[in-house]
């Protein structure tokens, strides 16, 4: 399994982990807000995967010859695209809590 394979599946298990944090620190311990938390953190954290290689990579770039710092970046955003999601779907989660509450 290669790093961009490992990241995808990476990748909504920490938003998941993100939205689940966020219930067990702000709610008391509840089944329907897991339920609310899990899949927004499944979904947040496939679009952040999906949005960041998107923002990287492009689609207007047909030059085969890339830039050295443009490989880092490529070869970064899937090792940090995990903890952005469990970041986003926290303060996610948290807003929806703070406004439900």
């Amino acid at each position: 399994m290669n790093l961009f394979e490992l990241a995808t599946l990476l990748s909504p298990a920490g938003g998941a982990i993100g939205g689940a944090m966020a219930v067990t620190r702000f709610v008391p311990v509840s089944p329907m807000w897991m339920w609310l938390a899990i899949p927004v953190g499944l979904a947040c954290g496939l679009g952040c995967y999906l949005g960041l290689m998107a923002l990287v990579v492009g689609k207007h770039d047909k030059d085969p010859d890339l830039p050295g710092w443009r490989m880092v970046v490529i070869l970064v955003v899937p090792g940090v695209s995990p903890f952005v999601a469990a970041l986003l779907t926290f303060n996610l989660v948290r807003a929806i809590l703070y406004v439900a509450a």
